[in-house]
């Protein structure tokens, strides 16, 4: 008689192959985690943007009183206090919109060193309308050339007609 092999052997071992497996994308993502956000980066630092407003590109100014939507042939830019952020502080101000592309920004440079309050969406190549979706406004602190913190956020949304 030969002796029957144990079923729950092969069992046991992918169980065992599947928490190691887990074991080692919790760690990757940890590191990744510390690598993007390290400790004590927090300042609690607080942007101030004052709204995103109608922007002519020809005189490059805002108008009108503040808007969270817009249509597509409205170029838009959102205006930043800059003097809210302490001076000596790195910081990028970035515009992405629904696909997470970048299409408009200013710095990265020191608050103090900013001087354009307007940040406006810069209309993709070869189009003549911004993309219908929903922008994000981004106030950024930088360190060691990433973003480290978010200061301040603003939604805008781009409608389709």
């Amino acid at each position: 008689m030969t002796p029957r092999s144990d079923e729950i052997l092969p069992l046991y071992r992918a169980i065992k192959l599947v928490g190691a497996l887990a074991i080692v994308i919790f760690v990757a993502g940890a590191l990744e985690f510390v690598s993007f956000e390290p400790p004590g980066q927090a300042t609690g630092t607080v942007a101030r943007i004052q709204g995103v407003y109608a922007y002519n590109p020809d005189s490059r100014s805002v108008s009108g009183e503040p808007a969270g939507h817009f249509s597509r042939g409205q170029p838009f830019a959102a205006v930043v206090d800059w003097t809210s952020i302490p001076a000596g502080t790195q910081v990028a101000a970035r515009w992405f919109d629904s696909f997470g592309e970048v299409v408009g920004q200013a710095g990265p440079g020191n608050a103090e060193a900013m001087t354009e309050n307007a940040v406006p969406v810069a209309l993709p190549q070869g189009l003549t309308q911004n993309i219908p979706g929903t922008y994000l406004f981004v106030v950024e602190r930088i360190s060691h050339g990433q973003p480290v913190e978010v200061l301040a956020r603003r939604l805008v949304e781009v409608e389709r007609t």
